[in-house]
This record gives structure tokens, sequence and C-alpha cells, in this order.
């Protein structure tokens, strides 16, 4: 007898991952070998949550293409009902500026107290984020776009297992070593603009990049997107481009607590 959690386990490993071709053998009603399923499942060195499981964040079911599996290691709490409004996506440019990395170091040092940071694991600014999080004492939860045992890029493997010692969260739908594709980051993406309650973009420069797929997840799941503003004189700036579009400018940490609501506004 297969239990329909180890079911659903077994065809996210034998699909990669792949949420269509899981979906699509859920609904056939694929049926496999109980003894291949139950070994195939025994094998796995990392965690699972389950969108059947009860402790699957009911937040996370009102979007679309939610998370069927998530492989996992670490604090799984970082993601439920109590955490989520507290959870800051912080993502942009692989290829920072040094005014990039300096704000994007100090806002998420001046909200550590009050946040946890979501991002990408990725070099450049997600690294950056996930880096000052430990710095400053916050968790901080990386969401990969390869498998839940291959750390990507190979240059973030120490700060993989640092955020797992420290008692965050590095979560995938990808299970084993599965390598990276192009198509396995933006699909990521949506993850990260999931579980994050705002997003704060610090530096992401022209229109085809990352991070716009992810601000595209977020305004279509209608939450904050924030931006740091930029010279004028930076003319592909991604993030003055959402500041016309409509995203809250933020100068500081005090501005994105005030946004995310962890803070009141003083007028005087």
């Amino acid at each position: 007898m297969i239990s329909q959690r180890d079911l659903i386990i077994y065809l996210a490993i034998k699909y990669n991952g792949d949420y269509d071709s899981l979906l699509y053998a859920i609904d056939r009603k694929e049926c496999p070998d109980a003894e291949i399923v139950k070994n195939t499942v025994s094998q796995i060195k990392c965690k699972t949550l389950t969108m059947i499981d009860d402790d699957y964040p009911q937040y996370l079911k009102h979007f679309p293409r939610s998370p069927i599996v998530l492989f996992y290691y670490g604090d799984i709490s970082l993601i439920d009902e109590k955490h989520y409004r507290y959870n800051l996506g912080v993502v942009g440019t692989r290829h920072p500026s040094e005014y990039g990395v300096m704000y994007t170091r100090k806002i998420v040092k001046e909200v550590a107290k009050d946040c946890n940071i979501v991002s990408g694991l990725a070099i450049g600014i997600d690294g950056e984020a996930h880096r000052m999080a430990l710095e400053a004492g916050t968790k901080t939860i990386a969401v990969l776009g390869s498998g839940i045992d291959n750390p990507w890029p190979d240059s973030n493997i120490n700060l993989y297992h640092d955020i797992l010692n420290s008692g965050g969260l590095i979560l995938s739908e990808y299970p084993g070593k599965l390598e990276p594709t192009p198509l396995t980051f933006p699909v990521r993406n949506r993850i990260v603009a999931m579980l994050s309650n705002t997003l704060l973009v610090t530096e992401a420069n022209g229109y085809k990049t990352g991070t716009r797929i992810t601000v595209g997840f977020m305004l279509n799941y209608n939450k904050e997107v924030l931006s740091i503003p930029y010279s004028l004189e930076v003319k592909d700036s991604y993030c003055n481009r959402l500041l016309t579009l409509g995203a809250h400018a933020v100068m500081n940490g005090e501005d994105v607590l005030i946004n995310m609501n962890l803070r009141k506004i003083n007028l005087i």
C-alpha cells in the first residue's frame, strides 16, 4: 500500500520537480510499484513538505502553481503563517555596483531585528542579502533553482552551509543534485515571490533581468514592491524604472518596515 504522501514525493523525484509533469502524473493517477516508491523515498537525505501536509502554509495554496512538493533543510517554520508577515524578499543583479552592495547590506542590517530575509542564493545581490542577514543575526531563507543537494553556484557552497548552521532554511522544488537550467531559475523566482510578504529590489539594470520576473510575480500576487533610487545618470536602472511604475521608494530600513506595516509613520 502506497501512502498518498509518499507517492507525491516519488513522482516529484521521478519528474525532477517539474511542476507540469508532476501535476499530469497526479491527475492521471500514475501508480508505480510500491517497492520502488518505498525505496526511492527512503533514500532522500533532506526533509519534505507536501501540499497535503497539515503544516503546509495555507497562504501558499492561494497562489497559482503553488509548489506541490518542497525539498528542504533547516527551519521550515520560517515560511509558516506566523513568520510570513516578517519575510522580506531581497533580490537584484548578479553583478552589482559598490552602491548596490552598500545599500543592500545597509538596509538588511537595519531591518534584521524585525525581518527574515528571503532570496535565491545567487551571486551578487542575493548572496549579499543572505550574508548580511547572517552577520546581523537574523534568519534567512534561500530558494534554490537547482536540486536541494546541489548548491548553486559553487562559490556559494559555504553560504549554503552557513545558512543552515545559523538556523535558517534552504528549500527547492527540485530533488537531489539536479543541475540548474535557464528555465529553473525563473520558475524558482515565483517561490521567492510567494514566500515574501514584500519585495525589495536593491539593484537591477536593463529590462531583460531575472529580477523583473520576480517583480512580475509579486505584482500578479498583489504584493508590495520596494526599490532604492539611483542617479538619473544610470540610464538603464531598473530600480528607477520601477519607481516610475509605482514601486515605493525606500532609502533605509525604517522605510522598508513602514511599508511592511511593521512600523508606524512618524511625521514629526
